[in-house]
């Protein structure tokens, strides 16, 4: 059976409903990608960029704990997180090199505290000292410039600000080099950020 429609004055092409089917088991369901679409150093930037508009950002709050930190990065398998408060302002963000390396052994002998008692507040990095890359010079990049921007500053990470959201600047996306390396297709080692950046650089240099 087929419908029109009729909305004001106009005539909108005929609606027919879909064929439906039943299963005959139990069946697997669709889960999101982490690795994203293979590409090539020449493609568009935003086809390795972590979109926060389409993808929900894991974030933690000041006050968690660093193993409350470390097991949210690993029920999401992400690497680094926005620490933002009660308001979701973004107040900085804490990485997996921030709670397994030496930062939480340096503050504790700084200022006494016992390891269970170290909160995201005491190793992440502030907003204010985040460098980040405007979302207008994003859309004009390929993926071969990001991976030059990330070693150029020798930094995994890359944060996207969009200057022209209609509430003001709004942290609006995240590049990862090991993000990037999984698209580009290289084997990526997580905790062998240097061996990482060699990779991609290889890739670049081949175009």
């Amino acid at each position: 059976m087929y419908v029109t429609l009729i909305t004001g004055d106009k005539m909108t092409q005929a609606f027919r409903p879909l064929p439906n089917i039943t299963l005959s088991g139990h069946i697997p369901y669709s889960h999101v990608t982490m690795s994203g679409p293979s590409v090539t150093p020449e493609d568009p930037a935003l086809e390795v960029l972590t979109d926060f508009r389409r993808v929900k950002a894991v974030t933690i709050s000041p006050d968690a704990s660093i193993d409350a930190c470390n097991q949210q990065m690993i029920s999401h398998h992400v690497r680094l997180l926005l620490v933002v408060d009660e308001q979701q302002k973004v107040l900085g963000v804490i990485t997996a090199a921030d709670i397994l390396g030496e930062k939480p052994m340096q503050q504790m002998q700084k200022t006494g505290q016992g390891r269970d008692e170290l909160q995201v507040r005491d190793l992440m990095t502030s907003a204010e000292a985040l460098e980040m890359i405007r979302l207008r010079d994003v859309e004009q990049a390929r993926v071969g410039d990001i991976v030059e921007t990330l070693i150029a500053h020798s930094r995994q990470h890359a944060l996207v600000v969009d200057e022209n959201d209609s509430s003001g600047k709004r942290i609006c996306g995240l590049f990862s080099a090991n993000q990037i390396g999984k698209q580009v297709g290289i084997a990526v080692e997580p905790s062998d950020v240097a061996k990482t950046f060699s990779e991609l650089e290889k890739v670049i240099v081949a175009g």
